[in-house]
């Protein structure tokens, strides 16, 4: 990565950082305003910035689901995590799996799940998680 690409990289995550302080105690006309600002730091994905905006507009159930959890999350945790998912995630990541795809000449996936017991004592209906035995788990040397 040469100096002009982390130098973008690092503005980036600067501004969503700026973004996300403001999160926590915005209104909704910010919370609007906010999408165009972000229409600008990413316009590859202007498209669907809009429709979250639209979300937004209406009033629609994720509306109140963003609501909630910029208000009710902890400041900390709710920042890592809008910070992961819109820097490392959204903006950065095709990128950066892109870059790995080239050099190693294989695909990288978005998401890796590591489930080093593969077992759970919830019993969700069709769940997978429950129908393992200890002789599935992952041995510790390989986690």
């Amino acid at each position: 990565m040469d100096y002009i690409e982390k130098f973008k990289n690092y503005t980036t995550k600067q501004t969503v950082n700026l973004i996300i302080k403001a999160l926590g105690n915005t209104s909704d006309e910010n919370l609007i305003r906010l999408t165009y600002a972000a229409e600008r730091i990413a316009p590859k994905h202007k498209p669907k910035i809009g429709k979250v905006r639209k979300m937004f507009e209406d009033k629609a159930p994720a509306y109140f689901l963003a609501q909630k959890a910029l208000k009710e999350i902890h400041p900390n945790v709710r920042d890592k995590m809008v910070l992961n998912f819109m820097i490392n995630y959204i903006l950065l990541g095709p990128k950066n799996r892109e870059n790995f795809e080239k050099k190693e000449g294989i695909p990288c996936p978005a998401t890796i799940v590591i489930s080093p017991t593969m077992r759970c004592n919830l019993k969700c209906t069709g769940c997978y998680a429950g129908d393992y035995s200890k002789k599935d788990d992952l041995p510790l040397e390989y986690v």
